[in-house]
């Protein structure tokens, strides 16, 4: 994530690059090893930054480039100029540390700005720093290294920021200011601060490939939010940054905005501990996180250790909430919400823990929207394995459950209190009370809930168009019959032959593929594999004619050559739409010319017709079907196809078409050895 490459400008200075002109502006140079005080020139340098930068002959658009070396006693005042302080060595030999504090009413930080200096800092290490009163106007001290308002632009690069402090902003402070930060490392330990890494207040900021570690406020009679970066009515872009180890009494070890607007974008945030949203809270404002990681956040005894909203607009898209906790009895392992707004889509919660809602809680009639995601091995032992909302309907569509628990006691082994389930899958969740997959007044609809335990629903539960396995005594309405046919425990994508397929209504629309819409979580695809099975496993045998639509049928077999697993399964694509199929099956090969049929038949006698997987072909031209395969040791069961280790099997689709005599024609053939 850090960049320890030198600076541009020490490529220049080293010639590896072509040496040019500042664009604007003279060049200065600084150097700790010289004699005196320097003029500034490469034969006399500065031995002082901030002497430097206070010569009446250094205006705006001049650059500084500093030697490696260390920089005491700084406290550099830009005096309305906008420069340029670039290292030419990279922050590992190049330190600034601040001028020492003398006594308490008398801080320092490294670097002040003010007014409508633009100024950039590139390539250093700073420490020592104690702060300011400027911004803040003798108030409480700020910015222990660098303080920037009343207009000022700063942009820090590639710079290590360790052992400042301030009340606020222990590294940086950014009041009424426009602050870019890129490829810089906080680091603690912890002081005192409010925002141990930045505090920003009516501010403007970007924060870009940086880390943000062991940075932790550590007094228990100040309770103070904000362990890395305080958001307080400020704007915050944040990208590709990683946050490790930070912890705060209080909200927010990584972040807390306070009615601020936060978007984070492929983001690492690490392990933390605080209380109310241990690892990131939102008090009010916007927060918006996507592409990134919550994980081993510990909130004690407060809801929500991975985030925590309140009235606040929460929007998390593609992110992974792994491994979060709140300690005791309170709620919200991943994402607690009061009141306000929480929208999650294409985000996964594995093994997060609370009290209630192991993964998710909603309280105060937050307005709750969850499309598109996954819960996997969420505890909450007072109920909510994964999802707990008590006053208010929260709508989850298209998302599984699988795995949760509310043991030992608790009930709703996934989904607990008042949620609107569509389309969704839950399986294998437990609860210690009644309704393994959803109780205390969830509503269902297209969705499946199968294998939950002790029963797949709650007593108080109503489900309407679903596949329910043990209803527990819940309210059902035109539900949908038979085992939904799993790919295996740890996918819950259906088989070919599964009622899930085209069982929802047709007023509901249709899938991509012109079907009905299947209940559950996913779309049925035609040619899915899951992880870890083949998506061509067989030989393909003689070919057959063009059909109506011009093209030839093709017949693939894909899934699992393996007799035990059970997962042979073949495909037809390039049909007519929805017309008569039936495959066949032999122990041979043949190529036989039959009257009337326009295809050969390419199939030795004797020929099996495996009519349980009679079906007509889907609108996108596809017939898919799953080959059940029975062993020499397995109990017979009907429509399954006996074979042994070894056994050669082809196998061909008849179907109907417009074409030929008899109007049927053949796919091409394929031919598995099983094992």
């Amino acid at each position: 994530m850090f960049a320890l490459a030198l600076s541009t400008a020490a490529l220049l200075i080293a010639g590896f690059v072509d040496a040019a002109p500042p664009p604007a502006g003279n060049t200065w140079y600084v150097n700790a090893a010289g004699t005196g005080l320097g003029t500034g020139t490469g034969a006399d340098p500065f031995t002082n930054i901030a002497y430097g930068v206070s010569r009446s002959f250094v205006v705006s658009g001049d650059t500084f480039l500093v030697a490696p070396g260390t920089y005491d006693d700084e406290e550099i005042d830009f005096y309305g100029k906008s420069l340029a302080l670039l290292s030419t060595g990279g922050p590992f030999v190049t330190t600034i540390i601040a001028r020492p504090m003398m006594n308490p009413s008398d801080p320092h930080a490294a670097a002040r700005l003010r007014a409508s200096e633009e100024v950039l800092i590139e390539g250093f290490r700073f420490t020592g720093g104690t702060g300011s009163f400027q911004c803040t106007g003798f108030t409480r001290v700020v910015g222990g290294a660098i303080e920037a308002c009343a207009g000022a632009s700063l942009t820090v690069r590639s710079c290590f920021f360790e052992n400042n402090t301030a009340e606020q902003g222990g590294a940086i402070y950014a009041q009424d200011a426009e602050l870019v930060i890129e490829d810089c490392r906080f680091m603690g330990p912890g002081t005192e601060a409010r925002g141990e890494a930045v505090y920003l207040l009516r501010a403007d900021a970007e924060i870009k490939d940086s880390t943000f570690e062991d940075l932790y406020y550590i007094s228990a009679d100040l309770p103070r939010g904000g362990g890395a970066i305080v958001v307080d009515h400020s704007t915050l872009e944040l990208e590709g940054c990683q946050f490790h180890r930070n912890a705060t009494r209080f909200f927010g070890a990584h972040i807390w905005s306070r009615s601020g607007h936060v978007n984070a974008e492929r983001c690492l945030f690490g392990a933390s501990t605080g209380y109310a949203g241990a690892s990131i809270s939102a008090s009010g404002g916007t927060l918006h996180i996507s592409d990134s990681t919550i994980r081993l956040a510990r909130a004690i005894q407060a809801p929500g250790a991975g985030l925590f909203g309140s009235n606040a607009d929460v929007l998390v898209e593609g992110c992974l909430f792994e491994g979060n906790r709140v300690d005791g009895t309170r709620e919200g392992g991943a994402i607690a919400v009061q009141a306000g707004r929480l929208t999650v889509t294409d985000s996964t919660f594995f093994r997060n823990r609370a009290g209630q809602g192991g993964a998710i809680v909603i309280s105060q009639s937050a307005n709750t929207l969850i499309r598109n995601s996954h819960f996997i091995g969420n505890i909450a032992p007072n109920g909510g394995g994964a999802f707990y909302s008590g006053d208010s309907f929260a709508t989850i569509e298209r998302s599984t459950f699988r795995g949760n628990r509310a043991l030992p006691a608790g009930a709703g082994g996934a989904v607990g209190g008042r949620a609107f389930l569509d389309f969704c899958t839950l399986t294998l969740n437990v609860a210690g009370q009644t309704g393994g997959g959803a109780a205390e007044g969830a509503v269902l609809s297209h969705s499946i809930a199968w294998g939950n335990f002790p029963t797949d629903l709650g007593p108080s539960v109503i489900a309407s168009g679903s596949i329910v396995g043990d209803p527990g005594g819940a309210m059902l309405s035109t539900p949908i019959e038979g085992d939904p046919r799993y790919w295996g425990p740890d996918d819950l994508h259906v088989l070919p032959g599964s009622p899930a397929i085209d069982a929802a209504p047709a007023a509901l629309g249709l899938d991509p593929d012109g079907s009905r819409r299947d209940v559950g979580a996913y779309l049925f695809e035609p040619g899915y594999a899951a992880v870890g099975f083949s998506g061509d496993i067989g030989s393909h045998g003689c070919l057959s004619a063009s059909n109506s639509t011009g093209a030839v049928a093709s017949l693939t077999a894909f899934g699992s050559l393996i007799i035990q697993e059970n997962r042979l399964l073949v495909r037809s694509a390039s049909l007519p739409a929805q017309v008569p199929t039936l495959l066949l099956a032999a122990r041979s090969d043949g190529l036989l010319t039959v009257p009337g049929l326009l295809g050969p038949l390419c199939l030795g006698s004797p020929i099996l017709r495996l009519m349980t997987l009679q079906q007509p072909s889907r609108p996108d031209g596809t017939a898919p079907s799953w080959v059940r395969l029975r062993g020499p040791v397995s109990p017979p069961a009907s429509g399954d196809l006996a074979v042994q280790s070894g056994d050669t099997w082809h196998f061909q689709l008849w179907y109907r078409d417009a074409n030929g005599s008899s109007g049927t024609n053949t796919s091409n053939a394929v031919q598995v050895t099983l094992r």
